[in-house]
């Protein structure tokens, strides 16, 4: 089961505008709720909870990794997938993966944003 929220296309351009990109590959679409086992108790509370209250509140960054870290209802906590931080990959340097977000928010930390920015977008389940 793959889930995910999808940033709308009027959100994704927001975002953009306010954080340009600095990096040439530019990503900045969904947010990875959960990629795992088929779960339907997952899949049940991934419908009922995670459709609102989305935030960017926080910037991490890397040579060649730029990611944004949301909150969900108040909380940054992907606790029902593996316990990391919820993050939409902003950016890229050629040559490198989204799945890398993880790794830079957990080496190098994050900043708050001087202010939170609504996120917009759709549950998808797949």
């Amino acid at each position: 089961m793959y889930a995910i929220f999808k940033l709308s296309a009027s959100c994704r351009a927001r975002l953009l505008a306010q954080i340009p990109p600095t990096l040439p590959v530019v990503v900045c679409d969904h947010i990875t709720l959960y990629d795992g086992a088929e779960d339907s108790d997952k899949r049940m509370r991934l419908q009922d909870d995670f459709n609102a209250r989305w935030a960017a509140i926080g910037i991490a960054r890397s040579p060649h990794v730029v990611a944004l870290v949301v909150a969900h209802g108040g909380s940054t906590n992907r606790a029902l997938y593996d316990g990391k931080v919820y993050h939409c990959t902003h950016s890229l340097a050629a040559g490198h993966e989204p799945v890398e977000s993880n790794e830079v928010i957990a080496k190098h930390g994050w900043v708050p944003l001087p202010s939170a920015i609504p996120l917009e977008g759709e549950l998808r389940l797949d």
